[in-house]
């Protein structure tokens, strides 16, 4: 396929297959300038499925950075009223929300991770009503990864900028199963993962250990009603949408007060435009206590202080060494794309639909429930090639999941 049509094959993936627009409803596609030709490729899909409206918000790396060195504390923790209302209403609309995501891993470098952190708590605070939606499944939403100049060539510096884009734009389409038939790749993809979901939560397990030789030794407990998801998310409406493109995850909700041991990070994590590398926990009864990081530790304190429940797990996923990312055999330093590379976890919040019941709860049951609560989700990857993953059943019994990176022949879906 030549760059025009694999923006045409994203597009459609992304409409028809991330958010299932349906016919007079309202899209939001958000992105950066220098993504302006596939937005252009994805409202037009949005009008040909009958979207009533299709708003466009553009961002910049250089602006952010500009406003992050100048704006005032104040001001960065105080968003324009209009920015909060505009996603609140769009939310109370229903609409659909598109997000194409390829940051320069290295645009904030050098920036106070506090400063970066005012505005995007802000936001997630204040617009409650969009959060929720997009925490609790009731919103369509999607995030979709689009190569940008900057971050094609953090993934392969050797290469000349346009051979840096190309090969970004050809692995950017396998990985998000955009080649061919579309439909039928999510329906078959989707159809895998839903196979293996089944197999865990059959088994319904109430604790997992987890080991590695890097250091890795933790336990973690799950709540009562806890159940892992993957692949398609299915609305209210009776819509089904992939709010991850790609996915290769069966995730769910560890209790916010029963992780336990050590735990360390395999791959780099890219958070708010700052690097963390070589990084690692331990954790007491939930809890982070103590924590390493060889690159960004004043960023990893910041996210861990970012919120009262923010060195608490709100997600733990399971992604199989065999996946499509992870053969690949690059770090592409964009948590969209390395999530989905390896077994991980997220500190913040977690997702309603990963407890049984949960529709309609509010976010004191859930916490009750043992489901964390937060305003942040951040995924960090852990699946070393050799880690081993053990379920505890309600009886004592330690069942293997995973051997060496991959899945058991029980739970692989086969």
């Amino acid at each position: 396929m030549n760059r025009n049509e694999q923006m045409d094959q994203l597009a459609k993936a992304a409409v028809e297959r991330g958010v299932c627009v349906k016919p007079g409803q309202t899209v939001v596609i958000r992105g950066q300038y220098e993504m302006i030709e596939m937005i252009r490729k994805v409202a037009e899909e949005a009008w040909k499925a009958g979207a009533k409206d299709v708003c466009v918000v553009c961002g910049d790396p250089v602006l952010d950075r500009l406003q992050y060195t100048h704006a005032s504390d104040e001001d960065l923790a105080n968003p324009p009223a209009w920015m909060i209302d505009r996603l609140q209403q769009q939310a109370d609309e229903k609409a659909a929300f598109i997000s194409l995501v390829g940051e320069d891993p290295d645009a904030m470098k050098g920036i106070d991770p506090d400063r970066i952190l005012r505005r995007s708590l802000a936001m997630r605070t204040k617009a409650d009503r969009y959060r929720a939606g997009i925490d609790n499944g009731t919103l369509a939403w999607t995030v979709i990864p689009v190569p940008t100049g900057a971050w094609a060539k953090k993934v392969f510096p050797d290469l000349e900028d346009d051979q840096a884009m190309d090969r970004m734009w050809d692995d950017m389409i396998q990985i998000c199963r955009a080649e061919g038939d579309v439909d039928r790749n999510w329906d078959e993809h989707t159809k895998d993962l839903q196979r293996k979901c089944e197999k865990l939560n059959g088994r319904n397990f109430r604790k997992f250990h987890l080991t590695s030789s890097n250091g890795t030794d933790l336990w973690v407990d799950m709540p009562e009603g806890a159940q892992f998801c993957g692949g398609a998310t299915q609305l209210e409406d009776g819509r089904f949408i992939n709010c991850n493109m790609p996915t290769e995850e069966l995730f769910s909700a560890p209790s916010r007060t029963g992780v336990n041991g050590t735990l360390e990070a395999v791959l780099p994590l890219s958070w708010n435009g700052q690097m963390i590398n070589g990084f690692g926990f331990t954790f007491k009864d939930g809890e982070v206590v103590d924590y390493h990081a060889d690159e960004g530790y004043e960023s990893l304190g910041a996210l861990l202080d970012s919120d009262p429940n923010g060195s608490r797990l709100g997600e733990i996923a399971f992604v199989d060494k065999k996946t499509p990312i992870r053969q690949m055999g690059r770090i592409y330093f964009n948590t969209l794309i390395d999530e989905n590379a390896a077994c991980h976890f997220a500190f913040g919040q977690s997702y309603g639909e990963t407890m049984k019941g949960a529709q309609g709860m509010s976010s004191e049951e859930l916490e009750v429930k043992g489901m964390n609560q937060s305003a942040i989700h951040v995924d960090f990857m852990v699946g070393a090639e050799d880690l081993n993953i053990d379920g505890i059943t309600a009886d004592g019994t330690s069942v293997p999941v995973f051997r060496d990176g991959s899945f058991t022949a029980e739970f692989s879906g086969e």
